[in-house]
């Protein structure tokens, strides 16, 4: 059982890169899920579903990107594994579910598999008429009361547990886990994972379940500090995403919806009731970009939601206007809100230099409002006099611009902490080298919705020093991992678009192109 763990680490640390090269040919089958999906922990953080069979094996034979993300010695495992335990046995084309368990004792990632069985006989006829003493050993141990398998295989270092519960069997390389999932009490506990609906099923090949509620566990683990904006603000999204796989040759993309907690005075939630609206920031994204966030909406509705949002929490940003207003008689809300067009970014680059570009109807007329309440009005670039103006003119995305340095330049606010920051943007600005004259993100791009509400960006090439400086460092070196490696991944893509009560959801993962044009970082 040491190869299903091996794929599910796959699975889970890359989370969608492989599966699709190897289902292009499965059908999920109709059964009802439910009680399968009740079962799984409450605290898993991501859970991949697909089916077992023998396409399953023929995918690491001959599927170079699946080599090189996991490595050929761990392919040749899995295939192992598929030839002399599961192949023509009970598990035979059955859905598996493979979840991701955040542990808050250790930085370990532990995974849990579970599948529909018919009985707790079933799995002690599998072994005996499966398993031989070439393959290695098993017995059972008695934990309160209840029968946990324990397998070691010959040529696997690990052992690997099995339990059965509810007509679900599940199976770890965590005791501890497996113990949990016995001991869970799910009778009086509220479903954390929804199942898919027939529709949205019916031409599905792989399913992504993400519980965005335990993504402050999981980033504590895989991270060194919490301080990236990019993720802050999906760690306080209390909501649950069911996603459906498509793909091309080239990359995955999974689509679904995303629903949310009605009670939660999370960021994103201002977006919830927006129109989708055209995306043209990523058009001025630096060709140094490393990962980016944007945000379209209606000004009227965005800045209705945005105020409830603010004073629910953040009742200093009123405060802070009546003393810019009473310091310099300038009412900077209402002459912000006037000039604010219907979008705005905040850009990371490979520098690690953080920079904010905010789309205005015109510029020339914020401009002296904003040289007024600066520290500096007659520099070129000006620099804010008032701390956190922009987290309380904008809201969350904005918190890391204390007193950001301006200049407005075609309708276009750009704000950074340091000139330099500034400065290089404008370089790049001016001489027009942008991300989308790459020919692999203009390929990548055509690939996403041209309209969205919410929309998070990582270019890898461009994030990999990032990724490595703020990795703990056993997760780094997977990232970092070159000939086979994450070289071989472009970008992902994360979009959200507003949907009454939940946000229809995409994401997108693209493969780099053996050649392509390397003019970016």
């Amino acid at each position: 059982m040491r190869k299903i763990i091996l794929l599910t680490v796959f699975l889970f640390l890359t989370v969608i890169t492989v599966t699709g090269f190897y289902f292009s040919k499965i059908k999920l089958p109709g059964e009802n899920k439910a009680n399968l999906i009740d079962q799984i922990p409450a605290d898993a953080a991501l859970v991949f579903e697909f089916t077992n069979d023998q396409e399953f094996s023929d995918l690491f034979k001959r599927n170079l990107l699946l080599t090189s993300f996991i490595g050929q010695k761990k392919v040749s495992q899995l295939q192992y594994l598929h030839e002399h335990f599961f192949k023509g046995t009970t598990f035979d084309n059955r859905d598996i579910f493979v979840s991701v368990q955040p542990n808050t004792s250790s930085q370990n990632l532990d995974m849990l598999l579970t599948v529909n069985i018919d009985g707790l006989d079933n799995v002690q006829k599998h072994f005996k008429d499966n398993f031989t003493q070439e393959n290695g050993k098993w017995h059972t141990e008695n934990i309160d009361n209840q029968i946990i398998y324990v397998v070691n295989f010959t040529a696997l270092k690990e052992a690997f547990y099995l339990c059965s519960k509810a007509d679900v069997l599940a199976g770890s390389f965590s005791k501890n886990l497996l113990i949990s999932f016995l001991q869970e009490n799910k009778e009086h506990q509220k479903a954390v994972f929804q199942q898919l609906s027939d529709q949205q099923n019916k031409n599905s090949i792989a399913n992504l379940y993400v519980n965005y509620a335990q993504f402050p566990v999981l980033s504590k683990q895989l991270f060194q500090n919490q301080n990236n904006n990019f993720f802050k603000i999906l760690n306080d999204f209390e909501a649950q995403a069911v996603l459906s796989l498509n793909y091309k040759s080239d990359a995955l993309l999974f689509n679904g919806y995303t629903q949310t907690d009605s009670n939660a005075n999370n960021y994103l939630q201002v977006f919830l009731k927006q129109q989708p609206k055209i995306n043209t920031l990523k058009a001025v994204y630096p060709l140094n970009t490393a990962s980016a966030m944007s945000f379209a909406f209606e000004n009227q509705l965005f800045f209705k939601t945005l105020d409830r949002w603010q004073n629910a929490d953040f009742k200093q940003g009123k405060t802070l206007f009546g003393q810019i207003k009473n310091e310099t008689g300038i009412s900077i809300q209402n002459e912000f809100r006037k000039q604010m067009n219907n979008e705005f970014a905040v850009i990371t680059t490979a520098e690690n230099e953080q920079l904010a570009v905010i789309k205005l109807k015109n510029g020339s007329e914020l401009e002296p409002f904003l040289q007024n309440i600066s520290l500096d009005p007659d520099a070129n670039q000006k620099r804010i006099k008032y701390q956190n103006l922009f987290f309380y003119l904008l809201g969350e995305p904005f918190i890391d611009f204390k007193q950001p340095y301006f200049m407005i330049t075609d309708n276009y606010l750009l704000l950074s902490d340091t000139k330099t920051g500034l400065n290089n943007y404008l370089k790049h600005y001016h001489q027009q080298e942008f991300l989308n004259k790459d020919k692999q993100y203009f390929k990548f791009d055509e690939l996403l919705a041209a309209q969205s509400n919410v929309s998070f960006f990582i270019h890898f090439p461009n994030a990999n020093q990032l990724f490595k400086n703020t990795l703990r460092t056993d997760y780094a070196k997977v990232f970092q991992k070159k000939n086979p490696g994450w070289g071989n991944y472009f970008a992902m893509a994360l979009q959200f678009t507003g949907s009454s009560n939940s946000f229809y959801t995409n994401l997108y993962l693209q493969q780099k192109q053996t050649e392509r044009d390397t003019t970016a970082l």
